[in-house]
């Protein structure tokens, strides 16, 4: 494709945008003190404020004093240990963290007074059987600002250990088969001595006790635990009876994924659908064709191909359970889950290179934007300018999403979102069927004209407003405003005659105009009826659409029909 100068000053604008942010944090970074890295974990006892215990398991069975400060948790990951797994909990406040533990049963129970738990997934993390000798892991927020670590052993209470590094606290978990194991004792506590047991017979030779044989691994790291789709709450997926399937942004950086029907190649019973000569996304979901998709929960048009590069990960929910979003095919829906801003500087940038003139940059930025990290901000840019091995064939394309989190007090948030997409291809249909098979002509033969194409030019703005009364009931309120213009201009083929080859066409035009206001409201609500657990969602819908456009087409047999066994001349 040719360097016009739309596509110059696009380059132009990208660029410009990576330069200033990138000189923005680096002037923020230069004013702040620099950061070391610790190569060694370092036990708990070796902090100052923790020099007067003797070991860091002791730290556990003491009440030290609360800070005033709240610290978050950004994230909880459980990784495989020596003699069992590491329990990690992400922060970069982690020597200011102040655990106290108890015993009931076999919980160990670890108590974290001064933070919060901030997931991308929610509020709760839970993993069943993460080893043997653990029956489960739970880690949630309480009702007094503070984070509670259960650790369920199987059979007795298992040992747990507690380190620090700069990724946050590390718990390391050695699970017990004891079934008279007792809880840790204070410092300075010994238990009473017990007489001495006379110490079993070493076995013979020839007479080998059998050896018991433990294999661990790695946690799949494509495994997502929540998805919003399936209930527009933070349900586990383990916990809701429908057929939910996410892609995570994992395999979407592995695949290099940059088309939404690429991506969902990765779901069972999901098909690409009509695409609109390769202008638009369209799928086809047990059997039910889709042209719309959600994005954060808001219906989408699918006027335009999906932007992949600001997108946290895809969630698939199939069956008739489609109807938790109103009109939409009992097949399934598809919903985009964009990437929300970090609490920690971020600064990602990518440039992909290919065959026929295809180039992508992209850049991805986030971190606060003032000391007390009440307001963050997510930028997501990218180009993309390419041509095909169809003649004449090429396509150029510009997104630009900024996002803030504006965090108004402890428990309300207000997030403000805009995109901008501007996409120009040409308007290709492929090859026409030759009786009941695919015409014998090359396939990089276009059956168009030179100057078919389709433009499309879509803004998005809108906010998620969030308030929760309490960690039991929340009240989520959300809008958003799309204005879609679409353009296109093509030969449409209308008839072939397979004895001659001649293909007769049709010269048409769309020019179409849409502006959609969406509001959600949502009230969600967490109670129990003795030992059983609810949660229950009421909310209210509400869309409002315009559109606008024409069509035209000319009369019958002014159009030139081609023959499709002979190349295509561009007249000079």
């Amino acid at each position: 494709m040719g360097f016009n100068k739309r596509s110059l000053w696009k380059l132009i604008f990208t660029v410009s945008v990576f330069v200033l942010t990138m000189q923005a944090a680096l002037a923020e970074s230069s004013a702040k003190k620099p950061f070391k890295t610790n190569s060694t974990i370092k036990n708990l006892d070796e902090f100052e404020h923790f020099a007067n215990k003797n070991n860091a398991a002791s730290l556990l069975t003491q009440n030290p004093p609360v800070s005033n400060s709240l610290f978050e948790v950004g994230g909880v990951r459980i990784e495989s240990g020596k003699e069992g797994i590491e329990v990690i909990l992400e922060t970069k406040q982690g020597d200011l963290l102040q655990p106290v533990s108890k015993s009931e049963g076999n919980n160990f129970i670890v108590e974290i007074p001064n933070a919060r738990l901030v997931l991308a997934t929610g509020n709760e993390f839970r993993r069943e059987k993460p080893v043997t000798g653990i029956a489960e892991i739970i880690v949630v927020n309480t009702d007094t600002n503070g984070i509670r670590l259960t650790i369920t052993g199987e059979v007795a209470i298992p040992k747990v250990e507690l380190f620090d590094d700069d990724t946050g606290l590390i718990f390391t978990v050695t699970p017990s088969t004891s079934t008279t194991q007792a809880p840790p004792t204070p410092e300075n506590q010994k238990p009473e001595t017990q007489p001495e047991q006379p110490k079993p017979e070493e076995p013979q030779a020839g007479n080998q006790e059998p050896i018991e044989l433990t294999v661990t691994g790695e946690l799949d790291s494509y495994r997502v635990p929540e998805a919003s789709s399936g209930t527009k709450t933070d349900t586990p997926i383990r916990d809701i009876p429908q057929s939910i399937q996410v892609i995570p942004k994992q395999v979407l950086e592995d695949q290099q994924v940059i088309r939404l029907t690429d991506a969902t190649r990765n779901v069972s019973g999901v098909v690409e659908g009509d695409s609109f000569a390769g202008t638009r996304d369209s799928v086809n979901i047990r059997g039910f064709d889709f042209n719309s998709t959600f994005r954060d929960g808001f219906r989408d048009n699918g006027l335009a191909l999906r932007e992949l590069s600001e997108i946290e990960q895809i969630e698939v929910l199939k069956s008739p359970a489609s109807v938790l979003y109103g009109n939409a095919e009992p097949g399934g829906i598809i919903n985009l889950v964009t990437k929300k801003p970090l609490s920690e500087p971020y600064y990602g940038a990518d440039l992909s290179i290919g065959s026929f003139s295809y180039y992508r940059p992209t850049i991805d930025l986030s971190g606060p934007l003032n000391p007390d990290k009440t307001l963050l901000y997510r930028l997501n840019v990218a180009y993309e300018n390419s041509g095909s091995f169809r003649d004449f064939g090429n396509s150029e394309r510009f997104f630009l999403a900024p996002t803030f989190d504006l965090k108004l007090d402890d428990r309300t948030n207000l997030l403000v979102n805009v995109s901008y997409v501007d996409d120009e291809r040409t308007f290709d249909q492929g090859i026409v069927a030759f009786d009941r098979a695919i015409a014998d002509i090359p396939t990089s033969r276009f059956l168009g004209e030179p100057g078919d194409k389709r433009t499309v030019e879509e803004v998005n703005v809108g906010y998620r407003f969030e308030h929760r009364f309490n960690d039991n009931l929340t009240l989520r309120n959300a809008f958003r405003y799309t204005s879609q213009d679409t353009f296109d201009y093509r030969a449409q083929p209308l008839e072939l005659d397979e004895e001659t080859g001649e293909l007769s066409r049709n010269f048409r035009s769309n020019d179409d105009y849409y502006d959609t206001y969406s509001l959600q409201t949502d009230i969600v609500g967490k109670f129990k009826t003795g030992a059983i657990a609810h949660t229950l969602l009421f909310g209210v819908d509400l869309e409002r659409q315009n559109t606008d456009g024409s069509q035209k087409r000319l009369p019958g047999g002014l159009t030139p029909s081609i023959n499709i066994f002979e190349s295509l001349k561009v007249m000079i």
